[in-house]
């Protein structure tokens, strides 16, 4: 074993070399490359000076790279190098394999040596050992059971011409595992899944009026446990050969390196890819069209992923999904059962209004949403369909809509980002007693509460929002107060006829006790605590109404008055009940200052009068909505 430094394509490297068995490849690259990946079969070996994945560089060169030679090579950092050798290590160890095992002590001298010769900024997460231990054994544990899964599955049963479709990107066909334990050869319904969300409608095209959508130039967040996407499958891959799929994990979850047509698939989950395929496939097969099938994809190993989450989110992310969920009840394993305790709620579709714990809010329709957000867009005001506030402790705040004639219903939602609910006497949390999180609980797990209500103009008991009864899961979704789910939504039907009565409904939105905000405390463990008499930000969704002339947040003035000593000015503009306004005012209307004294609207219309000295010939007002 040495620290070698090598040149390849003029880029110098640090590189540890393990040949203990003198074949001329680094051991440590043998085993988190080739042989955990199951790409024995390929021999690339046996072919050095080829270049499999197109980016360059021979598999030789990859192997001094530290990359995968079926994906295009990235040069590490030090720090990436330092996980794979420490991925490395734990899978030998975990395999529980005597040969491997018997490298242990020169991988662990090689990641010494590694940092040595190449200084390293260690983030944060990397400085605390044990969430890096236990990262990296979720990331092992992976993929020992995975492979043990593989060797319990055959193809027995199935004709040559299927098993032969296994490998055949052009059949579109995918392996999955039934609930009895058999294989299924599972067929591309993604078409079909477009049609009936109406999805296919927002294509180039379609029969939406929104604009046409693909997810061109936008990027989707995939967690998936259990394995990696097989990023090189044809429905994913460039004109370039490069492809849309990125594994963000480290390399030992990153699984992705399979390549369809070969004897050897590599390690990759299955259900990842079919849901990467979900939700951005090409198209080349046309009934396997994804739903934005020109968007990128981030994909990540379910292990870890509330941080990853975070770190996405704040680079930019702003959708993911997570097709995956902890399991309760009675699992075969390993050749036992085993109890992982919890019930499971069965159900069946019924066809009243309102969520139901089977089905939740129901089919989406992707169709209704981009028009909504299409015609949000046209309005003056940009908000007369999607509306962001801040409610503050101790306010009600009523925002009004306007209803037109032959409108069948009014559906505004509430939602909002509810601060996270942890027990104390969990590893990070908050620093109070809150009652300790319990499968199936009755407790509410919300922090802050909020309501959503709405008043006809005829008057009348103000509609609530849609709760469901957890003691009788089967039961239809009644009116009354929701305490335990931050997303609301009120129904608004005619009270006789077909259509609503034209005019002006109320939104009150409202909470119970005092708004709570988060605080963090400590970093390592992650911990907060919980201010009160703080703030709640939220969000308002409304269909059936249009736009309204104080939907528009417009301030003006009246004749000023004027004293010997001062300057009066009167300041009108449209507002929300119980909204908070700021206002601020500029000589130039380039530099704005802020006028003392936040305003809290107490209805429709809210006024103040600006004092200013006398002598100045230009001044400029604006009213701003205070959210934190």
């Amino acid at each position: 074993m040495a620290v070698a430094r090598v040149i390849i394509k003029n880029r110098e490297q640090h590189r540890v070399i393990f040949d203990n068995d003198g074949d001329g490849w680094d051991d440590l690259w043998v085993i988190t490359e080739i042989k955990s990946r199951k790409l024995e079969g390929l021999r690339i070996m046996e072919r050095p000076n080829d270049d499999d994945d197109g980016d360059g560089f021979t598999n030789r060169e990859e192997m001094f790279l530290y990359s995968s030679p079926l994906r295009r090579a990235l040069v590490p950092t030090p720090q990436e190098l330092a996980r794979q050798i420490e991925a490395a290590r734990v899978y030998a160890e975990q395999s529980n394999r005597e040969h491997l095992a018997k490298i242990l002590p020169q991988i662990e001298e090689g990641l010494r040596s590694v940092q040595a010769a190449v200084p390293a900024v260690i983030s944060e997460e990397e400085a605390n050992p044990e969430a890096k231990k236990q990262r990296l054994l979720d990331a092992a544990a992976s993929l020992l059971t995975q492979e043990e899964d593989r060797k319990k599955r055959t193809v027995k049963g199935f004709s040559k011409e299927a098993a032969q479709a296994l490998g055949d990107p052009a059949a579109g066909l995918i392996l999955g595992g039934a609930s009895n334990g058999r294989l299924e050869l599972m067929g591309p319904d993604n078409l079909v899944s477009a049609q009936t969300m109406s999805t296919s409608a927002v294509w180039p095209g379609g029969a939406s009026t929104a604009p046409d959508l693909t997810g061109f130039g936008q990027q989707i967040g995939i967690w998936e446990a259990g394995g990696g996407v097989l990023a090189r499958h044809s429905e994913f891959l460039l004109s370039d050969g490069s492809s849309r799929v990125a594994q963000v994990d480290d390399t030992a979850a990153e699984i992705d390196s399979g390549v369809l047509g070969t004897a050897n698939l590599g390690i990759f989950n299955f259900h990842a890819t079919q849901v990467a395929g979900v939700l951005a496939s090409a198209g080349n097969l046309g009934t396997a069209k994804g739903m934005a099938f020109q968007a990128n994809v981030a994909a990540y190993g379910s292990a870890g992923d509330i941080a990853e989450m975070m770190a996405a989110a704040a680079s930019g992310m702003k959708v993911s999904n997570h097709s995956y969920s902890a399991r309760f009840g009675w699992i075969y394993l390993s050749g036992a059962w085993y109890w992982l305790g919890g019930t499971a709620a069965g159900g069946s579709p019924n066809l009243y209004p309102g969520p139901d714990y089977f089905y939740g809010w129901g089919l989406m329709n992707t169709r209704r949403a981009a028009e909504t957000l299409d015609q949000n867009q046209r309005t003056i005001s940009h908000r007369t369909h999607l509306r962001e506030h801040t409610l503050f402790n101790g306010n009600t705040v009523e925002v009004l809509v306007e209803v037109g004639s032959n409108t069948p219903r009014l559906q505004p939602t509430l939602s909002w980002t509810d601060p996270a609910y942890q027990s104390a006497n969990s590893a990070s949390g908050v620093d109070e007693n809150l009652p300790a999180v319990a499968v199936d609980s009755t407790i509410s797990m919300l922090i802050n509460d909020l309501d959503l209500k709405v008043v006809r103009p005829e008057g009348g008991a103000a509609i609530e929002a849609w709760r469901l009864n957890p003691s009788n899961p089967r039961a239809a979704a009644t009116r009354g107060d929701n305490t335990v789910d931050n997303v609301e939504q009120v129904t608004v039907l005619p009270l006789s006829g077909s259509y609503l009565t034209p005019g002006t409904y109320k939104l009150q939105i409202t909470h119970k006790g005092s708004l709570r905000r988060a605080q963090q405390t400590s970093s390592s463990p992650l911990r907060y605590q919980l201010l009160t008499g703080e703030y709640q930000k939220f969000s308002l969704a409304i269909t059936g109404n249009i736009e309204r002339t104080s939907d528009l947040l417009r301030a003006t003035t009246v004749d000023r008055a004027v004293t010997p000593s001062n300057m009066l000015v009167p300041l009108t503009w449209t507002s929300d009940k119980g909204l908070r306004y700021r206002v601020q005012r500029s000589l130039d209307l380039l530099t704005w200052t802020d006028v003392p004294g936040d305003i809290t609207a107490t209805g429709s219309s809210s006024t103040t009068t600006m004092t200013e000295a006398l002598g100045i010939n230009r001044l400029f007002y604006r009213v701003k909505e205070v959210n934190p």
